[in-house]
C-alpha cells in the first residue's frame, strides 16, 4: 500500500505489505487491518492511497503478460478510518495547557532524554516541522515561535 500527496509521487506505507493466499483471497481484513498511516499525511487537504500488486501471477496460475484478462483483481468495500484531532489540541502545545510556550519546548527536550513521555497519539502535536518524528529541531522551532522569530509552523 502506498500514499501520495500530489498524485505523482507515491511512498510505501510501513507495515502495509501483504501476501494474499489463493484460498483466502476474498477477505483482506486479515492482511491489512489496523495499518497505521504515516504522520506525513496529517492535516493534508488531499491524500491518495493505492494498493500495488507485487506479483504478476494470476489466480489461475498464469501471469498477466500471458493473459491480461485471465486473472482476477477486484477491490471493493475499502474503509479507511481515523480519529479527527480536536481543535482544542494546538500544534506545539504538547503539555496541553492551551498555549504554546517555552514549557512545551522543555517538555520535548525532556522527552528526548526519557524524562517525559509523549504518547504515540500525540506525536503530531510535538512534531511542529512535520518530519514524522519528534526531535530537538521541534523544540527549537517552538522556542523561535515563543520568541516571535516566526509566526507559526506552516511554512517551515
Amino acid at each position: 500500500m502506498q500514499y501520495s500527496l500530489d498524485g505523482e509521487t507515491f511512498t510505501d506505507i510501513d507495515g502495509a505489505v501483504a501476501t494474499i493466499e489463493l484460498a483466502k483471497r476474498k477477505m483482506m481484513t486479515a492482511y491489512l487491518d489496523d495499518v497505521a498511516l504515516p504522520q506525513a499525511i496529517n492535516d493534508k487537504e488531499k491524500v491518495l492511497i493505492r494498493l500495488v500488486p507485487v506479483s504478476n501471477k494470476t489466480v489461475n496460475g498464469g501471469t498477466t503478460e500471458d493473459d491480461p484478462t485471465g486473472g482476477e483483481l477486484a477491490l471493493n468495500n475499502i474503509l479507511i478510518s481515523g480519529t479527527k484531532k480536536s481543535a482544542q489540541q494546538l500544534l506545539g502545545d504538547i503539555n496541553k495547557d492551551g498555549v504554546v510556550s517555552i514549557l512545551d519546548a522543555t517538555f520535548i527536550q525532556r522527552a528526548l532524554v526519557q524524562k517525559e513521555h509523549i504518547d504515540d497519539g500525540d506525536i503530531w502535536i510535538a512534531d511542529v516541522n512535520k518530519s514524522s518524528e519528534v526531535t530537538i529541531i521541534d523544540a527549537t522551532i517552538i522556542q523561535m515561535f515563543v520568541a516571535k522569530k516566526i509566526d507559526g509552523f506552516d511554512n517551515l
